[in-house]
């Protein structure tokens, strides 16, 4: 899938592994996951800021992100959840003149954060069978 943060106004969604669409943001599947159900909240808005957003699209993010987690807890049965915002060059973001918030399923006994982010971990699962159950799981 070569996906870009560009794509998520297209309607091809399941296609650009997007799950769901609130009012001014998408959650979509990362292309490069950490592990199993790692999700992205991508607002439309083109900006790296989360103060260039308004009060409205800061909302409509938050609860994405919390509507997300219960999915994710809901759909994985994940023992915990990573959520993050990399801002800025050097914070380790791979799109950094776009606003995105990472959330991330864990288990316990999986190889950690610092393990993952070093992409050492073999992580086995069809994305495609992942898109399709969570966007099923965000239509419930």
């Amino acid at each position: 899938f070569p996906v870009t943060i560009y794509k998520i106004v297209e309607p091809e969604d399941e296609k650009n592994l997007i799950v769901h669409r609130y009012k001014t943001c998408a959650v979509m599947l990362n292309i490069k996951p950490y592990g199993l159900g790692h999700v992205m909240i991508i607002p439309y808005k083109h900006t790296a800021n989360l103060s260039d957003l308004s009060g409205e699209e800061r909302s409509d993010l938050m609860e994405g992100i919390n509507h997300s987690m219960q999915i994710l807890e809901k759909h994985f049965g994940c023992d915990g959840i990573n959520v993050g915002l990399n801002k800025g060059k050097v914070s380790g973001g791979s799109v950094e003149s776009h606003l995105h918030v990472h959330i991330i399923p864990r288990f316990i006994g999986d190889s950690g954060f610092l393990v993952t982010c070093a992409q050492t971990q073999i992580l086995s699962f069809d994305i495609e069978k992942v898109c399709h159950n969570l966007t099923k799981a965000y239509r419930e």
